[in-house]
């Protein structure tokens, strides 16, 4: 702390530095704080006063004959050399702040060094994140692709088989319904005498409609209803004759599907 004489207020200085002093040596061991004044620009006026603001607080002399050293300047030397052999609560740099080691920036430089890896770190492993998914997707989309070309031929088989299917329907409800037609007109050709003749023939499920001409109509009802294949054999409507003297007829009867 610089002292230049001839100022007022130089004990408020000093002991505002005390004052601070002693606070951080409380702080760091508890240890009592005892003042020992010494020194050639310390008068008697000034440790008056320096006694006077600490309220009474005894400050001892440092005499002369216990210095380590021959004389008072070469004290801060002798207190900074032995600095370096213990640890101090406090620690005071003496240098001009010119003339001070500026402190290292080398953990800054290594904490922004590190904060830039970290990010490029997290950047890079967000991008092979998305690439991995990329590369997932397109793998996904190419099995959607193989297993959607396998449902259109499964579709297609299916189709081809509900097609059959229908066919297959079509051809047991066609022998569910009794004899085949040909069937019927080749045991009708029979059946019927040379004197009568068939002008239509029509067939619906196993019903069987005749429409033709006779000589005698009546004589085919019991022709026609001695077929084992024949039954409900009736005329359907009254019997008319012709200016030929023919009779025209129209005889349904029902068609015998014969048990397997």
């Amino acid at each position: 702390l610089p002292v230049n004489a001839g100022e007022d207020d130089q004990a408020r200085r000093i002991r505002s530095a005390i004052t601070a002093l002693r606070r951080s040596w409380a702080a760091a061991d508890g240890q009592p704080f005892k003042q020992i004044y010494g020194g050639s620009i310390l008068d008697d006026q000034l440790v008056a006063a320096l006694r006077e603001a600490d309220g009474g607080t005894a400050w001892e002399p440092l005499e002369t004959g216990r210095l380590p050293v021959p004389a008072w300047d070469l004290l801060a030397a002798y207190g900074l050399s032995l600095k370096a052999l213990g640890d101090v609560p406090v620690r005071f740099n003496l240098l001009p702040a010119a003339m001070r080691k500026r402190p290292s920036r080398a953990g800054r430089y290594l904490m922004v060094i590190l904060t830039a890896a970290a990010a490029l770190t997290g950047i890079g492993w967000a991008g092979s994140q998305m690439v991995h998914q990329r590369m997932v997707q397109h793998r996904l989309d190419a099995e959607i692709q193989q297993l959607s070309e396998r449902v259109q031929a499964v579709e297609r088989l299916q189709s081809s088989v509900e097609a059959v299917e229908e066919r297959i329907q079509l051809l047991e409800r066609l022998k569910q319904q009794g004899a085949p037609a040909l069937d019927i007109v080749r045991e009708l050709s029979e059946i019927i005498p040379e004197s009568a003749w068939i002008r239509e023939f029509s067939v619906s499920g196993d019903k069987v409609i005749l429409d033709g001409y006779a000589d005698s109509s009546s004589e085919l009802i019991p022709l026609l209803d001695a077929s084992p294949r024949m039954t409900d054999v009736t005329f359907l409507s009254a019997i008319t004759k012709g200016r030929d003297g023919k009779e025209k007829f129209r005889i349904g009867f029902t068609i015998v599907t014969p048990r397997r």
